[in-house]
């Protein structure tokens, strides 16, 4: 008898997605719960040898890497304002890239090891939500400069190479997002209009 089983861990460990039969593609020899619980968990039915699963999880993770290699990403400095703008390809996400970089703030950074660096801060939020006239109608842009998961009830960008990028497009999204909630769960920070410390407090004229 054929072994059955769902494989999503090891994919999720090497950073692969897999691709999830529907019941109504379940293999043959596939119990119809393993498929849902596929689709459930972004795993993969296999039917028959689990080396055949390995084998295939080791393909999907070569293609990936040498895509790397033949496409590899910019190592962005950390004392450069440069966010890699030029890659933008449509006028109004060039604006608020363009926008970000110029609001940087040379400041401390780290933890353990502390260090001067350009980062973003709530004035360079502000400043950038006020000179470009972020509006919820920006909502959907912001979204997709980041790849912004919509399966995930919190922001995280996954697109930019650039990581200060990615934070200032988290923030635009969640200061937006704050404007038209305002429950209890989200009063204690700085997106939120009635929290004491929100970033927009003193509007868009303040210094």
């Amino acid at each position: 008898m054929n072994e059955i089983f769902v494989l999503s861990s090891v994919a999720v460990i090497l950073g692969i997605s897999q691709p999830a039969h529907s019941q109504d593609e379940c293999p043959p020899n596939a119990d119809p719960v393993y498929c849902r619980l596929a689709n459930e968990t972004g795993g993969k039915v296999y039917v028959g040898d689990p080396q055949d699963a390995v084998d295939d999880i080791m393909e999907r993770d070569f293609k990936a890497a040498k895509r790397e290699k033949e496409n590899p990403k910019h190592e962005y400095s950390p004392y450069s304002r440069d966010l890699g703008c030029d890659t933008q390809t449509e006028n109004r996400t060039i604006e608020i890239c363009k926008s970000i970089e110029s609001n940087l703030e040379w400041g401390w950074t780290g933890h353990a090891m502390i260090a001067p660096a350009w980062r973003i801060t709530p004035t360079t939020l502000r400043n950038v939500y006020c000179e470009t006239e972020i509006s919820a109608q920006d909502l959907p842009i912001l979204k997709s400069m980041c790849n912004y998961p919509e399966f995930l009830d919190h922001n995280i960008c996954s697109k930019p190479d650039n990581r200060r990028l990615a934070q200032a497009l988290e923030d635009l999204i969640n200061l937006i997002a704050a404007q038209s909630n305002t429950d209890a769960e989200t009063i204690t920070t700085i997106y939120n209009p009635r929290d004491e410390n929100y970033i927009l407090k003193d509007g868009c004229g303040a210094d």
